[in-house]
């Protein structure tokens, strides 16, 4: 009886919060279904499709531990899905699209599903830090449609950034909580944040970690013992729940000495102050900017100082932050000074966008909200947010205009999306630490022979799960230098039968070829003992969580 009396509560509290959200995360979606090109006019869109095909070759040849790139890439043995996280943002994808045979269908399930938990999260976690239903419900909706969110997701088609930004609100409203309430027993939501981050983007992991001790900084009065032995839990739960990737790309780091991304002047691509708030307010993507609803949500925090403490929160931190974020996203910051330093790994300031974005919107709705003496779901206060949601329909309409503009700007008839134009990305990160003309030796896929030049006399092939060429002998040993790089789990087989590995001075594998004969050379990956245990060790730790999680909830009630 108990149960079906809260099942009866929910229906009649959240079920229209939910069942709104269900209906917005559909609406999202709308660019894709309007013309599939919207997939193929990203600033991304090459890398992220030609590591999805990987992975989808991956697990349908039943390997699901994915390793190298096979058909993809150039066929150069490349390893993206381990560098990059895939476990939620191509997997997904992949998973979709077996069950629904198209690609396109895929996709949108992806970005109906990322938004639904953006905006169930981010509405859970304000919601029970401000106490204020309406404020939450505000904050979920503007930051899931915020202009920063879209042009991740369709502009840039970063899928990887685009899947961390549904867990950041979730992630620092805890971290308030933990903060202003002193309510150290939500030690947990950081984690499972955490943890959707770094199987997300890892460095949207890194900076969120920085904005986290900048936050912490800005409140060290409240930093308590409570809160300390709260966040040590947080870390130590998170690294058991992501092993899997901690374990997969810090092995390979191990092994061998990898150039990691391309590193780029960090001013260049940074706007004034005017140019900023110009590009925001007219929503352009010319910049990566915060967009209109980001600044007015600034402009009405400003506006209402005196509304922005009520019940034992105070929101004059996130209004600070926010503004101190969106400054060093403009030249105002010296970013010049940064180059060569580890902090250019960040390769565009505009990553900071997204904290901007969740500051100053929960600080706009948070005055709103009690200027309004808004903070329940009465009709007038549902009737209100059903037209700020047709107003930001409009404005999510208009520009997601341009990016169906830009994908497909003659309005020409939609063709049909084949994954495989799209498979072959230059991208050439994680390569070995060598010179640059060796390098460019690897990406010819140029073989050597017996210590001499490289050639392109032997070919390499690919098929769905292994490279492979084809080479005689004439009854001396031959030693062949192989150009895929000597990443950790490699395995090479001669005729079937496993061969012992060498690294060439340019970071690859060398392998003897003995006897006369024709040799049918083939390299594969296999994972360690290590990533698959790591694996284990991360599926089991959410699996014993989630059911002492649901046997504490029955104890409880």
């Amino acid at each position: 009886m108990f149960y079906i009396t809260k099942i009866r509560a929910f229906f009649k509290k959240e079920f229209w919060v939910y069942f709104t959200f269900i209906i917005l995360a559909m609406i999202f979606t709308a660019p894709l279904f309007k013309t599939t090109q919207v997939i193929t006019s990203g600033d991304d869109y090459l890398f992220h499709l030609s590591r999805t095909y990987s992975l989808y070759n991956s697990i349908t040849s039943h390997h699901l531990i994915t390793g190298l790139d096979y058909q993809s890439f150039f066929e150069r043995g490349t390893a993206f899905n381990i560098f990059y996280p895939y476990v939620a943002t191509t997997l997904p994808v992949v998973i979709f699209k077996i069950i629904t045979k198209s690609w396109v269908i895929a996709f949108g399930l992806f970005y109906a599903i990322s938004t639904f938990i953006t905006l169930s999260l981010t509405y859970k976690s304000s919601k029970y830090l401000t106490k204020n239903k309406v404020q939450a419900y505000l904050f979920a909706l503007l930051y899931s449609f915020a202009f920063y969110r879209i042009m991740d997701g369709y502009w840039r088609f970063d899928i990887g950034e685009y899947m961390a930004l549904s867990f950041i609100p979730f992630v620092l409203m805890t971290l308030e909580i933990m903060l202003q309430k002193k309510d150290y027993s939500k030690w947990y939501w950081l984690a499972i944040g955490m943890t959707g981050i770094i199987y997300s983007h890892l460095l949207t992991a890194v900076l969120i970690c920085g904005v986290m001790v900048a936050r912490m900084f800005i409140g060290w009065f409240s930093v308590k013992k409570g809160f300390i032995i709260g966040i040590l839990k947080a870390v130590g739960l998170t690294i058991l729940f992501s092993m899997y990737q901690i374990i997969t790309i810090g092995e390979q780091m191990l092994h061998i000495k990898l150039e990691t991304v391309d590193r780029i002047d960090l001013s260049a691509h940074v706007p004034s102050v005017t140019d900023y708030l110009t590009n925001s307010a007219n929503n352009q993507p010319t910049y990566y900017t915060a967009g209109l609803l980001v600044i007015i949500m600034g402009v009405i925090a400003i506006g209402n100082m005196s509304k922005l403490r009520d019940g034992g929160v105070q929101v004059k931190s996130a209004l600070l932050m926010g503004a101190g974020i969106l400054m060093v996203t403009t030249a105002s910051f010296p970013w010049a000074l940064l180059n060569g330093t580890p902090l250019d790994i960040i390769q565009f300031p505009f990553r900071l966008t997204s904290y901007t974005t969740v500051y100053l919107i929960f600080a706009g709705t948070f005055a709103l909200s009690n200027a309004l003496e808004a903070k329940e779901f009465g009709k007038y206060n549902i009737a209100a947010i059903l037209v700020l949601i047709v107003a930001v329909m409009s404005m999510f309409t208009m520009i997601t205009k341009q990016v169906t503009d830009r994908a497909n700007p003659q309005g020409a008839p939609d063709v049909k999306f084949d994954i495989t134009r799209f498979r072959d990305s230059p991208v050439n990160d994680y390569r070995p630490v060598n010179t640059p003309k060796l390098g460019d030796t690897i990406s010819k896929k140029q073989f050597a022979i017996n210590h001499g030049k490289y050639t392109n006399k032997i070919k390499l092939t690919a098929q769905k799960d292994q490279l492979a060429f084809n080479y005689k002998t004439n009854g001396t040993k031959t030693i062949v230098d192989i150009p895929v790089v000597d990443y950790k789990g490699v395995v090479v087989k001669d005729n079937g039968k496993p061969l012992s590995v060498n690294r060439t001075k340019r970071g690859t594998l060398e392998v003897t070829l003995k006897s006369k004969r024709d040799h049918n050379v083939t390299v594969c990956y296999k994972a360690s003992k290590f990533r698959v245990a790591s694996l284990i060790v991360s599926i089991l730790s959410i699996i014993i969580f989630s059911g002492f999680s649901v046997s504490k909830w029955f104890v409880y009630h």
